[in-house]
């Protein structure tokens, strides 16, 4: 009886009654991703295998997030470093250590969300290590401005197409989560995929990335960095986690499947490829399905 009332009672020590939620020690990503909580979450170190995080988002206090998010980060920056010696993945926001909203995002909630800085070069194509988010024009260029420090023209930058497209790869075949969006301007979405199919990338990858990576709509283009939103897991949806917005693409459940065969795009160099609304959608009609699965 004694053993009992201890096993009683240290469940409800360890229960979250105000979001109706039980704590067995993991993370636990509350309500939807613009309007929910964070328990238990995990401390992104300021730097790590392959990654780091730039002072100005490290001040912030804005690295806690889910068990999975601070898997994918790490898996990430490990295949990046491994591909590019030398290169570090520069992560910016994730959630503050218990959720909620903050004055920089109205997202960013619940420890699901990361925003990841572009990989740039300079005017002679060589990798530069940026600490910044600046806007990228349809050239893959960043916009002229001014350094607030010093009133001087700041230098110019290039999207660094391969670094990215590898950077978009890892995210997406990572094995700790199921990726719903990463947020990316068209026209920088438009050069990953052309470079991707140019070297002939696995056609499952790009033909989720032509889902999953995308200019989100009524928000920013996200033309200066990455906004990368996971999916609940099995077990925080359980818990009251809420996915919303469209399911273009899962590795679980090979959503949309049949949508995507019937898609049309635009402005790809394939042939017989037709133009849609649909700005830098790859034409599916051609690629195996066989399911989009994380890599073992």
């Amino acid at each position: 009886m004694l053993a009992a009332a201890l096993a009683v009672a240290a469940l409800g020590l360890a229960g979250c009654p105000r979001y109706g939620v039980i704590d067995d020690g993991t993370s636990i990503s509350w309500g939807p991703a613009n309007g929910g909580k964070l328990i238990n979450p995990q401390k992104l170190p300021r730097r790590g295998d392959g990654f780091y995080i730039p002072p100005r988002w490290a001040q912030r206090g804005n690295n806690w997030g889910t068990d999975e998010m601070m898997s994918l980060i790490t898996y990430a920056g490990r295949r990046i470093a491994a591909a590019y010696p030398g290169a570090e993945l520069a992560v910016a926001d994730i959630s503050p250590r218990r959720g909620g909203r903050t004055r920089w995002h109205s997202s960013h909630q619940t420890g699901r969300d990361v925003d990841l800085v572009y990989f740039v070069t300079d005017d002679r194509g060589k990798p530069v290590q940026w600490n910044d988010m600046r806007k990228m024009d349809e050239n893959g260029v960043t916009r002229p401005g001014l350094d607030p420090a010093t009133g001087q023209p700041l230098p110019t930058y290039h999207f660094d197409v391969q670094r990215n497209w590898a950077l978009v790869r890892a995210v997406l075949e990572n094995p700790a989560a199921d990726v719903q969006y990463i947020f990316c301007a068209d026209w920088l979405k438009q050069r990953m995929i052309d470079y991707a199919l140019s070297i002939g990338e696995p056609k499952d990858v790009v033909a989720a990335a032509t889902y999953i990576v995308r200019q989100p709509i009524g928000a920013r283009a996200h033309d200066d960095h990455f906004h990368v939103r996971i999916y609940c897991s099995a077990s925080d949806a359980q818990e009251g986690c809420e996915d919303y917005g469209r399911m273009w693409w899962t590795r679980r459940d090979r959503k949309y499947i049949e949508h995507a065969r019937r898609s049309l795009v635009a402005t790809l160099p394939i042939p017989g490829a037709q133009l849609s609304q649909m700005p830098a959608m790859l034409s599916l009609s051609s690629l195996p399905f066989r399911g989009f699965v994380p890599r073992q």
